[in-house]
């Protein structure tokens, strides 16, 4: 799929464990994981080969079992009531990497006063910060207030067989401007309810600088807001088996394959006499 920040194609793997848990891996991850996976089955042949069990593996060290926080979505609010310093209250569709409607976050972004408090200033001039016209913050300072409130689980995917939420401890983060990379996330704190409804109640004040570059920002621009949590996972770590190792013999030469396609695309895309009219197609065999 295409990265919305770098505009690259990225590779994600679909994980499907045997667990029930279904995950989108990057393709580091995957690959870190596979090569741990075969080392596991050929533990499990040594131990086939002399009688012996398998010794259980703590979950952390287990291949098979994925306990890390995983990108669920992102959910775009543009930011042009703020170029009028207008109070914005949103609810913004939560996308997958694919494009699918994961549900819907509410959140909040509020003009504050000089003093640093938002409205209502009840036909106060003085410190109502509404402005006619964007250009009039260049080179003052604007102070306004993100809050995350909640957020619905809405589609099937979200779902566990039997009703539940299928994600647990989720939290939200976000920057202001995706382009400053020394600019810190601020992560909401985990709801831990594991229900289809997310409650955060969170909110911080920002003080920004408006230069040229940020007045372009709040005319045209917009927050990226990225929901994570765990993805339950029920049942015991799937163990190698016969059947299964040869499922990951498989694997480990199809990514082999891959791999080589991708070095290949690289070698292509890198050379800067083929830049030009060049259609790249991955070996079909």
């Amino acid at each position: 799929y295409t990265n919305r920040f770098t505009e690259d194609d990225d590779v994600v793997v679909f994980v499907k464990l045997s667990s029930g848990a279904e995950l989108l891996w990057p393709w580091e991850k995957f690959n870190t994981r596979l090569v741990e996976m075969v080392k596991l089955w050929q533990e499990w042949q040594n131990c086939e080969a002399l009688g012996e069990s398998l010794p259980e593996r703590a979950p952390e060290n287990d291949p098979f079992v994925d306990q890390e926080s995983q990108l669920v979505g992102e959910a775009d609010v543009w930011l042009q009531s703020l170029a009028n310093m207008i109070d914005l209250d949103a609810d913004t569709s939560i996308l997958t990497p694919f494009g699918n409607i994961e549900g819907k976050l509410n959140v909040e972004i509020n003009p504050c006063d000089k003093n640093g408090n938002p409205g209502p200033w009840e036909e106060d001039d003085d410190l109502d910060p509404f402005v006619d016209e964007p250009s009039e913050l260049l080179d003052t300072d604007i102070i306004f207030q993100v809050k995350i409130n909640n957020l619905k689980f809405e589609s099937q995917n979200s779902k566990m067989e039997g009703g539940g939420c299928r994600y647990e401890n989720v939290f939200v983060r976000y920057k202001f401007n995706m382009d400053d990379y020394d600019e810190k996330w601020t992560v909401s704190p985990e709801d831990k309810s594991k229900s289809l409804t997310p409650t955060f109640n969170f909110g911080k004040k920002h003080t920004v600088f408006v230069t040229s570059e940020i007045l372009k920002h709040i005319t045209t621009g917009r927050i990226i807001f990225q929901v994570w949590g765990n993805v339950k996972q029920s049942g015991s770590s799937a163990r190698p088996t016969t059947t299964r190792a040869a499922q990951i013999s498989m694997k480990r030469a199809e990514l082999e394959r891959i791999d080589k396609a991708l070095e290949k695309r690289k070698a292509i895309c890198d050379c800067p006499h083929c830049k030009k009219d060049v259609t790249w197609k991955e070996d079909a065999e």
